[in-house]
């Protein structure tokens, strides 16, 4: 919601749209903008285990059940990284095609909340956008190939769609 909103805000697609960058360029460079932050927001996420589990340790060394398992962790947040491209692109879209900021996050939360009820489902857990990057890491994840396949190429075909949508745009 927010990687739109300025623009949205202020009503600057026209000016956006008059300077001589390709309408797909701009897209792009939002959802490569949006991607960066949730990998930076997944090293907080590490480092911020491994902190807990230091102080953790800090507080009751009796509950250290041997060495840090530093790159199976890394592996984990990263997998989930990857795995979260088909949400970063959904919600790229939503944020720039739409103006509403309370439209762009109230999709935000309802999928996330379903994402959630999903994660108890057989079925749903694995094709179900919000549910993928918990899926792919989890210790129970029977085939996090093919959830990272079908997030990576459900994140190409809707951000080529989105592009290509967001690139027609007529602006009033």
């Amino acid at each position: 919601a927010l990687l739109g909103q300025e623009e949205h805000a202020q009503d600057q697609w026209k000016l956006i749209f008059s300077l001589p960058v390709r309408r797909g360029s701009f897209y792009a460079a939002k959802l490569i903008f949006g991607g960066l932050l949730v990998f930076l927001a997944s090293l907080v996420l590490y480092g911020s285990i491994l902190a807990s589990g230091w102080i953790l340790h800090l507080f009751y060394p009796i509950t250290a059940a041997g060495p840090v398992p530093y790159i199976p962790l890394f592996r984990s947040v990263m997998t989930a990284f990857a795995a979260s491209w088909l949400i970063i692109a959904v919600h790229t879209f939503i944020g720039l095609y739409w103006k509403s900021f309370v439209l762009a996050s109230a999709a935000g939360v309802v999928a996330a909340v379903s994402g959630m009820i999903a994660l108890s489902s057989q079925t749903w857990n694995r094709i179900f956008p919000w549910s993928l990057p918990a899926s792919a890491s989890g210790r129970a994840a029977l085939h996090p190939e093919s959830i990272l396949l079908l997030s990576i190429a459900g994140a190409l075909i809707v951000s080529m769609a989105g592009g290509i949508i967001f690139s027609r745009r007529d602006v009033q």
